[in-house]
């Protein structure tokens, strides 16, 4: 299976569009694609899955010859005895391997009767930019790659060219990004709970951090164990070889901690959640910025903006399940749409903490997907959309993605805070992310990405122009030429489900402790 476009991103006339860990930018008008950039992984894995696909071929066994009484000739033996064999030729009994299979399998029985859930998806091997955002000037990009904890930062031409300004691992991976109105201030939530505010373009000279103050909410480490023996005071062979296993293990736990030191560049710690931080928007009421984030635990914190990010406003509470999604609309900036593992979207007034209403998403959903009865909300968008005819006034949209729903939902956002769902756009795949195109303010159009390796998608590209006219009536059709081709390295559908569908993983259940939430480190 091949990797479909999972991230888009508008500057002005260019589509910027990842895959795997490559980013693609694309003119708006027609799809033609202008320049890539690969990440240096991505470039490897794609060498190392060419070279694997020739070993492959060459490895194949051929026919065995015959010789000359027409017997084919014996081949040499290329697997591994198996385990059964190997078991008796250690003069192990079939009483003996009984008891011990019995044992094993009573065991992974007991390992999955506590995990029959599965646990949170763990980070992805492979490079994968999960996360693309703009300056509102569209002058430069920000891109977070959450196999190595990277946010990377490019520049733009305008005309679909970039140049890389810089790559800064974070403590901890990235899920979510925002830049600040003005352009020089990048927010990055991670799954550890912590938002930090970084420069966009680094400074030449960045203060060095004090020792003495961690900046992170990560407990510190204790005292690290040293082993009181030495080579000279053990006398038996297995005392020796106990010793030197801990001392590896030591060796491995301190370039582990090495690599888990607090980075050197500019980076300032604002807030942070005791649980799993989902995402992060901006918001602004009467001139001051608030910084919104979501968690695993059902919480939106309204907190105030740099540098008093430690003082709390509000909290938004009424959601049941994880929050995956917010969306401030541009048109009615005090209004906040939420959602996520609950059935109903949640619209507030977020800055008083106050909940207008609750909109039922699952049952449209079914409408699409009958046999589901749980809903994980992936995107949430707004736009400025025409009305029906010249003559009535432009509507506030809310465009809603789930994950593994082959559909687009729309809502009709009021200014009182009401949802009023409008309609429903089929898709043949699983909408992945979504970017609108506003034409004289007003968004008739939109490019979206779907995942392809699906059985209802029919052979169509990943990339497809929705036009949704001034009737309202949707049309999908290509948006570029230039689609999925076979120099992308090809992966599993489990690993493909990984990297696409998360958000469901975020669900609790049960026996679900913190080492589900480790994972996500």
């Amino acid at each position: 299976m091949k990797i479909p476009f999972q991230c888009l991103q508008v500057c002005g006339d260019i589509l910027f569009a990842a895959r795997g860990g490559n980013l693609h930018t694309l003119r708006v008008d027609d799809g033609a694609p202008v320049a890539i950039w690969k990440h240096p992984a991505a470039e490897k894995e794609a060498k190392a899955d060419s070279q694997s696909k020739e070993e492959a071929t060459a490895s194949a066994v051929p026919d065995s010859p015959a010789t000359d009484r027409g017997r084919p000739a014996k081949r040499a033996r290329l697997d591994e005895p198996a385990e059964e064999d190997q078991k008796e030729a250690n003069g192990e009994s079939p009483a003996q391997r009984d008891r011990d299979s019995t044992k094993e399998s009573k065991d992974k029985g007991e390992k999955k009767q506590y995990r029959q859930h599965g646990p949170i998806s763990r980070p992805p091997d492979r490079a994968v930019i999960n996360v693309l955002a703009a300056t509102a000037d569209r002058s430069h990009v920000v891109a977070v790659t959450g196999n190595d904890k990277t946010i990377w930062v490019f520049e733009h031409d305008g005309a679909g060219h970039v140049k890389q300004l810089s790559q800064r691992t974070m403590p901890k991976r990235p899920c979510s990004i925002v830049i600040t109105p003005d352009g020089k201030t990048i927010l990055s939530a991670d799954k550890f709970g912590d938002v930090y505010s970084l420069p966009l373009l680094p400074s030449d000279d960045p203060p060095q951090p004090d020792a003495r103050v961690r900046q992170s909410s990560t407990p510190a480490p204790s005292q690290q164990f040293k082993p009181q023996a030495n080579p000279l005071t053990v006398h038996t062979k297995g005392n020796l070889r106990a010793l030197e296993a801990q001392q590896r293990q030591l060796q491995k736990q301190a370039l582990t901690q090495a690599k888990s030191e607090a980075p050197t560049f500019e980076h300032t710690l604002l807030l942070g959640h005791v649980s799993l931080l989902t995402c992060v928007a901006l918001g602004s009421h009467e001139g001051r910025q608030y910084i919104i984030t979501a968690d695993r635990d059902e919480h939106i914190r309204v907190s105030r903006g740099v540098p008093q990010a430690h003082v709390i406003e509000a909290f938004c509470l009424g959601h049941e399940e994880f929050v995956s999604a917010l969306c401030i609309p541009a048109q009615y900036p005090d209004l906040l749409i939420s959602g996520g593992g609950d059935a109903d979207l949640f619209t507030w007034r977020w800055r008083e903490g106050k909940l207008l209403s609750r909109t039922p998403l699952l049952s449209h959903v079914r409408d699409v997907v009958p046999e589901t009865s749980k809903v994980a909300v992936s995107g949430l968008y707004s736009c400025w959309e025409r009305g029906l005819d010249s003559t009535a006034e432009p509507t506030c949209t809310i465009v809603v993605i789930c994950e593994r729903v082959p559909a687009v939902f729309c809502f009709v956002l009021g200014a009182d805070g009401s949802l009023r769902y409008s309609r429903r756009i089929s898709v043949l795949g699983n909408p992945l992310a979504i970017q609108t195109l506003d034409t004289s303010d007003i968004a008739s159009k939109a490019i979206l990405a779907i995942d392809t390796n699906t059985p209802e998608n029919g052979g169509i590209g990943s990339l497809q122009l929705l036009d949704w006219g001034s009737d309202r009536t949707a049309e999908l059709k290509p948006f570029s030429e230039q689609d999925l081709d076979d120099s992308e390295v090809d992966i599993t559908s489990d690993e493909l489900a990984g990297l696409l569908y998360t958000n469901e993983h975020l669900r609790k259940q049960d026996h679900d402790g913190e080492d589900a939430v480790e994972t996500e480190q």
